[in-house]
């Protein structure tokens, strides 16, 4: 995602990933692109040019579906908290083990109904 249109320069090789709900169909397919044109022509939107069969295409992006980075480095840290395992160094079910319990005193056992465990 980007904040500012100095981030990026024409012929910067970005990553199409689709954060927002109206994203194109070319981000959904998580496109490797370049920009095409000086980003500040048209701030928010960022054009965009790939080549597919040896055809240029072009499209103008909004700011939030671009990358500087493929979505597949993230931190290690983001990755960590990602998970819900246990054993994974203390963020996932490890930490809410004891949620869940109930206190106070057991309920009856009613003649004649069969426990469930």
């Amino acid at each position: 995602m980007l904040r500012d249109p100095t981030e990026i320069a024409e012929g910067d090789m970005v990553y199409l990933y689709p954060q927002t709900k109206h994203a194109s169909t070319n981000c959904f397919r998580l496109l490797t692109v370049r920009v095409g044109k000086k980003p500040e022509a048209h701030w928010p939107m960022v054009l965009v040019i790939w080549a597919e069969d040896g055809k240029d295409f072009w499209e103008l992006v909004h700011r939030d579906n671009i990358r500087k980075r493929p979505a597949s480095t993230q931190s290690a840290a983001a990755e960590k908290k990602g998970g819900d395992t246990v054993g994974d160094g203390g963020g996932g079910m490890a930490k809410w083990s004891k949620r869940g319990v109930m206190t106070g005193p057991k309920a009856p056992e009613i003649e004649g109904q069969d426990t469930l465990w």
